[in-house]
């Protein structure tokens, strides 16, 4: 229900209470405990009517509020404005209301986007530490086949070296073996 249509359902129920002789004094003593409708016609129900005669018909008298009638109006304006506070505090509850629950949506999808960072760091740290172990492995075994290489190299260096010692022997014999 908008604020309005609570506006207009407190001013009828005052209406009512001011033109209903008990109602007035519920009104006044802060006693209303019910929503009244307006009353319409139905107010003059066994009223009699006679006619007034013309020569007889005096202005009627200038208004004259009397004292119950000021205070039954006070009573109503002061009822109404309580009605229109207590209608604008509820309709700031409700938005109070309504941004709680929206922050605390906006919290949940972010607790949902940081749980998922979380998973997809922690996969990535797990293939980081794979990758890192694989990485040690492949560079043991270049420090392997290094050595290897290294081994190879210098066995190769000596078969050189002894080949090249053959030829000479092989030379100075052929030499030897012609003189």
């Amino acid at each position: 229900m908008s604020t309005h249509q609570l506006q207009d359902r407190i001013q009828t129920t005052l209406t009512a209470a001011a033109a209903d002789p008990a109602a007035r004094a519920s009104l006044r003593k802060g006693q209303l405990d019910r929503e009244l409708a307006a009353r319409g016609f139905d107010v003059f129900e066994g009223a009699s009517v006679r006619p007034v005669e013309r020569s007889s018909v005096q202005p009627p008298p200038a208004p004259s509020q009397d004292k119950s009638s000021e205070d039954a109006m006070r009573a109503s304006a002061r009822a109404q404005a309580e009605m229109r506070a207590q209608a604008e505090m509820e309709e700031r509850r409700r938005q109070r209301d309504a941004e709680r629950e929206r922050r605390q949506a906006q919290l949940d999808e972010a607790r949902a986007a940081l749980a998922e960072a979380e998973a997809k760091v922690a996969a990535a740290q797990e293939q980081a530490a794979s990758a890192h172990q694989r990485l040690t492995e492949l560079l043991a075994e270049v420090s392997l086949a290094r050595a290897a290489v290294r081994d190879r190299l210098a066995e190769v260096q000596r078969a050189t070296e002894a080949m090249k010692r053959l030829e000479r022997a092989f030379r100075a014999a052929e030499k030897q073996a012609r003189s």
